[in-house]
């Protein structure tokens, strides 16, 4: 059930990945569109961001589909208690959803309908901005929080009929452990979208030719340059996590798998550093893509379940 249970919550992450960082992407690759003056590279950079746009949409459901599917297998009575005493934030987080939602949606069309003219893209931009904060910073924190929330504060507010007040909500949700563990994620999502970007890329060059090809091939450099520098800066969140994390012994030796899956993400984590930089010098191999991307998923997949077992 645990091999279940991981394998679920990987898929769950990965998709809601390129639905909640996905959508940021696009306001960069819609600034490169407006920013250029020859039309086939503002028509690449449309086709790419509208492309994203429309795959973020369906992968928030899909992700979210997903979500509910973990829940269904890590769910029980310690589970249901912990977010009975959440109940009001699960709520409103079903309202933030489908608000994100209608958001991100308005955002494709609108962009699919009037890809030109600055305003728009300004408002386009204020739009995605409000949708992609609900989802990477609301629902990342709640459901952290489940598994935050000490035993004993559970038993207490589930004894007196009571949920967990804003002051204590905030006490556990902005701790040092929990922030540092949440820009972890963050981050996660933001090179899992910057990689999707890159598949989409390249596949794109290989359909085209001429100056279109061109500016796919320069978005897949574009899009290695700014995973090194979430990697760089993965390692110094993932030190922040480790140091405050309350079982950090299990990652330093106390269980030999969790260990094991820690030291085998620091090798591919080495790895992925090689591979994004030889993406740099512009002459892009699909095979090196396709590796440096499968390795970014094994990464994600490693500490995924060094998180979960841990």
């Amino acid at each position: 059930m645990q091999i279940i249970h991981i394998s679920a919550q990987i898929m769950h992450l990965l998709v809601i990945a390129v639905a909640a960082a996905g959508p940021l992407l696009c306001i960069a690759l819609n600034a490169k569109q407006l920013n250029r003056k020859d039309t086939l590279e503002r028509v690449t950079y449309w086709t790419l961001g509208t492309t994203l746009s429309r795959h973020a949409n369906v992968a928030l459901i899909v992700g979210s589909v997903f979500g509910l599917i973990v829940a269904g297998i890590v769910w029980d009575d310690d589970f249901h208690q912990r977010c009975h005493v959440l109940k009001s934030r699960f709520m409103y987080a079903g309202i933030e959803w489908v608000f994100s939602c209608v958001l991100l949606l308005i955002t494709h069309r609108w962009w699919a309908k009037r890809p030109d003219g600055l305003r728009p893209f300004l408002f386009r931009s204020l739009l995605i901005v409000l949708a992609t904060t609900n989802l990477l910073y609301h629902f990342p924190i709640i459901f952290m929080l489940v598994h935050e929330i000490p035993r004993e504060v559970v038993d207490t507010l589930e004894s007196s009929g009571m949920e967990l007040n804003r002051q204590q909500f905030y006490e556990y949700a902005f701790s040092s452990s929990m922030l540092a563990r949440w820009l972890h994620i963050v981050v996660s999502m933001l090179m899992i979208s910057f990689a999707y970007v890159a598949v989409l890329a390249l596949r794109y060059a290989h359909v085209t030719s001429g100056v279109a090809r061109e500016t796919a091939v320069r978005t897949v450099s574009w899009t290695a340059r700014h995973i090194l520098i979430l990697l760089f800066a993965q390692i110094g969140f993932g030190i922040m996590a480790l140091l405050t994390m309350k079982n950090s012994q299990s990652v330093m030796g106390g269980d030999v798998m969790v260990t094991a899956l820690f030291g085998g993400g620091m090798c591919l984590l080495l790895l992925q550093i090689q591979q994004w930089t030889a993406l740099l010098s512009g002459k892009i191999d699909s095979r090196a893509v396709a590796r440096a991307v499968t390795t970014l998923i094994a990464l994600f997949s490693c500490m995924t379940a060094v998180s979960i077992l841990s």
